[in-house]
């Protein structure tokens, strides 16, 4: 199973570079439930990752990395996780460098013969004084 989770995410480094969301989203089962670093609190179903995804990348002008790095997989025969620190780094069609990690942790569920990701939750930390995520931090 490990060796298919990390095709999985190769996969969805390469299609996110490429904007190519279908690719991207390839693995996610149907009923997937989403846990983003923006609200709203949870995106349920493929089509609602596939939406969060367009307009994230609708933002960029320029993709000049992405990356997971980090990664950890935990497997048995027909659940697994894996962790990892995400990294992009673009230019907005503002014209803003926006170069942050994150983390993410993904569940994934053998259906019928294949891997499928079921769950995914990333995150930033925050500052507890201001409240304020903490996008500038690096591994």
């Amino acid at each position: 199973m490990e060796k298919e989770i990390r095709n999985i995410l190769v996969t969805k480094v390469a299609a996110v570079k490429s904007r190519d969301v279908e690719k991207a989203t390839s693995a996610y089962s149907e009923d997937v439930i989403c846990f983003d670093v923006v609200g709203p609190l949870q995106f349920i179903g493929v089509k609602g990752v596939q939406k969060r995804l367009r307009e994230w990348l609708s933002t960029l002008n320029e993709i000049v990395d992405f990356e997971v790095t980090d990664v950890k997989i935990t497997a048995s025969n027909n659940t697994a996780f894996s962790t990892s620190l995400n990294h992009i780094n673009a230019k907005t069609i503002t014209g803003d460098k926006l170069d942050m990690f994150w983390r993410e942790t993904i569940c994934y569920t053998r259906i019928y013969d294949e891997v499928k990701i079921t769950h995914s939750h990333s995150s930033v930390p925050f500052d507890a004084e201001s409240g304020q995520a903490s996008t500038g931090l690096k591994p």
